[in-house]
């Protein structure tokens, strides 16, 4: 009997985060994760990783940040 190929092991996702985000806002992710080709689940993740790691290393982001009362006084 020969040992079946070991397929690589899945990351499992099992902590949930839950979040309040204007509809305009949650739009915004859903086209961007489906350009990526990503889940939004996925996408979510992966950026907010990137940013999380960025911050860590203390590299500036050089976006600028609109807070949302700022928007609204526009």
């Amino acid at each position: 009997m020969m040992d079946e190929p070991k397929t690589p092991a899945k990351r499992h996702h099992d902590r949930p985060m839950q979040i309040r985000m204007a509809q305009e806002l949650l739009d915004l992710i859903n086209r961007a994760s489906e350009k990526a080709g990503l889940s939004t689940s996925g996408w979510v993740r992966d950026r907010l990783g990137r940013v999380a790691r960025r911050e860590l290393r203390g590299t500036p982001d050089e976006t600028p940040r609109q807070t949302y009362r700022d928007k609204r006084s526009s």
